[in-house]
């Protein structure tokens, strides 16, 4: 191609929206054509395509550089959840247990992004659990490192900011900033690090946001038993490490789902020790706070995902002697509180049901949600813990027609005052 042809390539280009640019780099790369010029002339960002790779796989490629610390397998185990006029959507529940294979290794000169699940190596494989495990293919890769992906291969934005750390225990990821995943991904790698082997004199690296938030830096405090030191690590931002220590994960929990409509409640897995490890460290730092019994968890203050006709439904608990309860609003031992003394919870579905692992065994929950999609990442929590929990869903997005996990919907407030009186 001559120099002028590239050159009137380019301005047309220019010309296109960003979200265009990038989708041609990406057909571009499912042409197989990788070539960096390209990408460049395609967009103002660096860009690379990296092999989607395992633990297991890349040991033989890179022999000498990775050193499997640990190895276990667990069984792990999923609840479906029960509708208020539905049966449980999986007949089969908890029948079928799955294993999970589980490591700590250290591998030497990698590279991590901020709020990326991605470990990067060579310029060339990317270990990433997640993508090896999805055997259904139903899983919806959305991360900070991730641009594009297909089955084999993910195009990564390359941002450099040039720091080289001697070494370093991976715990930054993607999701971090959500209390779901921070707690059931990352702070759980805590149990099997303190466990390990080791040197204390090496620090953690943890994404930014988890230390400017005050109740996740509670979480990381409490958790940190040998006080390593924490480095916080930019969102988005690629660093280079010497000698990286990679703990993975013992609970499965997908990004995100391509369709709704594809979820089954076996696609999120935990392993029932790590929750035991959660509730039993933290249960006993619960603070003496004087708290009702009838919570209903706002979600006004939440991002817009899941939103709901929430003043009316309030309107209505208000007669049962609900209070209106804003989780964020409290630190983590206050939140323990709340939820270990409650005696029934109503809330929408959002990360505010984390705290769902602090319930007591008497308690009931109804879980507000848009349709009839069988998320069991609240129910299996309810059923380790023993606490009554229903979905009630709303009325005005079919099964079938729903886009996104996270779209508003209007409820019915008789249909959650019938659910209610049904269990009080």
């Amino acid at each position: 191609m001559s120099n002028i042809k590239i050159e009137r390539l380019k301005l047309s280009i220019n010309k296109i929206t960003y979200r265009l640019r990038i989708e041609i780099i990406y057909w571009l790369c499912q042409q197989g054509i990788f070539f960096q010029h390209f990408i460049k002339l395609l967009s103002n960002k660096t860009y690379h395509i990296f092999k989607f790779t395992s633990i297991n796989s890349i040991k033989s490629i890179i022999l000498k550089r990775i050193q499997i610390l640990s190895t276990q397998s667990n069984f792990v185990h999923y609840c479906a959840p029960l509708f208020s006029d539905y049966t449980f959507i999986d007949t089969k529940n908890n029948e079928n247990d799955f294993i999970l294979e589980t490591y700590v290794a250290s591998i030497d000169s990698v590279k991590i992004i901020g709020g990326s699940n991605l470990i990067l190596i060579d310029n060339s494989y990317a270990i990433y659990e997640l993508k090896d495990i999805d055997k259904k293919k139903t899983t919806k890769f959305s991360d900070q490192g991730i641009r594009f992906y297909d089955d084999s291969k993910c195009m990564v934005s390359i941002d450099e900011t040039g720091v080289t750390f001697e070494n370093g225990i991976i715990l930054s990821g993607n999701f971090t900033w959500n209390y779901y995943h921070l707690l059931f991904e990352f702070i759980v790698k805590f149990e099997i690090l303190n466990k390990t082997s080791i040197d204390k004199s090496i620090p953690i690296l943890i994404d930014k946001i988890c230390i400017e938030t005050s109740q996740y830096s509670q979480l990381i405090n409490i958790f940190n038993i040998d006080n390593r030191k924490i480095i916080p690590i930019e969102k988005g931002k690629m660093y280079s490490l010497k000698k990286g220590f990679h703990i993975s994960c013992p609970n499965l929990i997908p990004p995100d789902i391509l369709k709704p409509q594809l979820l089954k409640p076996d696609d999120l897995l935990f392993n029932l020790n790590s929750l035991k490890f959660l509730r039993e460290t933290l249960l006993p730092l619960k603070s003496d706070l004087v708290t009702p019994k009838r919570i209903f968890l706002s979600r006004s203050n939440a991002s817009k995902r899941r939103k709901f006709n929430e003043s009316e439904v309030f309107e209505l608990l208000k007669k049962y002697n609900f209070e209106m309860v804003f989780p964020e609003n409290y630190s983590i031992i206050e939140q323990i509180a709340i939820f270990n003394n409650a005696e029934f919870i109503i809330g929408g579905s959002g990360a505010a049901l984390t705290n769902v692992i602090f319930c007591n065994v008497n308690c009931k929950i109804l879980v507000l949600v848009n349709s009839y999609i069988p998320f069991s990442g609240f129910s299996t929590l309810a059923d380790y813990v023993h606490a009554k929990m229903i979905y009630v869903t709303g009325d005005t997005i079919k099964v079938d027609k729903i886009k996104s996990l996270h779209e508003s919907f209007i409820l019915n407030p008789k249909k959650i005052e019938q659910t209610l009186l049904n269990l009080l």
